[in-house]
């Protein structure tokens, strides 16, 4: 992995509680290496409360390799528990961030 940096993509996402949303993300190795990758969810005010998991159709959770010119697709999967729909959360909105780290591996 050649640079660093923040790629911003803003995403509305409309949930309720006991509702789940989720949402693809592409990660595309552009790189002649492997990369050892991990997506994390970072919830940056939260102001609801919300859960998070990132899944791929592998099953292999959200640390994975990925080969040269390669192209992987995960989820990023929204939960609000149902019991927890108090009046104070009307109208509130939340920033979630999505962390990427990636490596050259060998």
């Amino acid at each position: 992995v050649t640079e660093e940096g923040i790629n911003g993509q803003m995403i509305k996402v409309s949930i309720a509680p006991g509702q789940t949303a989720k949402h693809e993300i592409i990660v595309h190795n552009d790189s002649e290496v492997a990369i050892a990758y991990s997506v994390v969810p970072d919830n940056k005010y939260r102001n609801l409360p919300l859960s998070f998991s990132i899944t791929s159709k592998d099953s292999d959770g959200p640390s994975v390799t990925l080969g040269p010119r390669a192209t992987k697709t995960v989820y990023l999967q929204i939960y609000w528990d149902e019991t927890k729909n108090e009046d104070k959360y009307i109208g509130m909105v939340d920033t979630i961030h999505l962390i990427l780290t990636a490596a050259q591996i060998d």
